[in-house]
């Protein structure tokens, strides 16, 4: 489990890692469980519940299908694919069944939400390649406190 107390330093979470300049389709990690077996924790220093984060996932995969860009409230592009992946076993048979690379030989360095989005305008996506602009994510939730000591 991951110390609350200090920040680990993974930041990658939001950021660009695909993308198809003729579709003007972005991609990436939307949240990221887990890097090499660790748990990460949030920009709040709090760990995501993976469990929770199933009903997150399929609210927002029915819901909230709009993207924009460094939280802002103008509307710039549709989700056009998305998938959890919140276990090793699921993120080796993805591997294995594009590849063929048998399961045990598959490393796993990520667990978490990997989409992507059809960007509108032509100059909007080339600005979000150049500037590596970070995703934002329509969406509501509740905030609640756990008691850690439970």
């Amino acid at each position: 489990m991951s110390n609350k107390d200090s920040q680990d330093t993974f930041t990658a979470g939001g950021n660009i890692a695909k993308t198809d300049a003729g579709n003007q389709i972005i991609g990436g990690w939307f949240s990221v469980f887990k890097v090499d077996g660790d748990i990460i924790v949030d920009t709040d220093n709090e760990e995501i519940d993976i469990e929770s984060y199933n009903k997150v996932f399929i609210e927002f995969s029915k819901n909230y299908r709009n993207a924009n860009f460094d939280h802002g409230s103008e509307i710039k592009g549709s989700l056009i694919d998305n998938i959890l992946i919140d276990t090793p076993e699921m993120a080796k048979m993805l591997v294995h069944e594009i590849t063929g690379i048998p399961m045990d030989e598959i490393p796993v360095q990520k667990l978490g939400h990997f989409g992507s989005f059809q960007i509108h305008d032509k100059a909007d996506f080339e600005d979000a390649v150049k500037n590596k602009l970070m995703f934002s994510i329509e969406g509501t939730c509740d905030r609640v406190e756990v008691d850690d000591d439970c």
